[in-house]
């Protein structure tokens, strides 16, 4: 649970050092024409774009860490495996909550749809 939020989050069950694999996903492609579809549904706020054909629904853990424009990890794909990789890019302390930037990019600063950082809001 993310102390900071009050919702579902991923904390560090151990000290976790920078670079080091947090955690490796599956994902379920879906084709981009199905988002309006997809987008009628709770699992639209747990995909992510994938590639210019598919978009991703990711299983496991992967799938509920928190957005922060401070980052203590990032996201990469593994597009022939259909996997998604999360790995620290800072050192993250036990009970730590592992965060990534859904921009991709750690330092991007780019505003997110107010639908994907309305944590709770879906929860209602």
């Amino acid at each position: 649970m993310s102390k900071k939020l009050g919702i579902r989050g991923m904390l560090a069950d151990r000290l976790i050092e920078s670079r080091e694999i947090i955690n490796i996903c599956p994902i379920i492609p879906v084709d981009v024409k199905e988002e309006p579809n997809l987008e009628k549904t709770t699992f639209w706020k747990y995909y992510f774009a994938y590639s210019a054909r598919y978009h991703g629904i990711v299983l496991g853990y992967c799938s509920v860490v928190n957005h922060s424009y401070e980052p203590n990890s990032k996201y990469t794909f593994d597009f022939k495996n259909m996997l998604i990789i999360i790995s620290a890019i800072s050192r993250i302390d036990k009970d730590e909550e592992v965060v990534f930037n859904y921009n991709f990019f750690p330092d991007s600063r780019d505003p997110l749809p107010k639908e994907l950082v309305d944590y709770n809001e879906h929860f209602k």
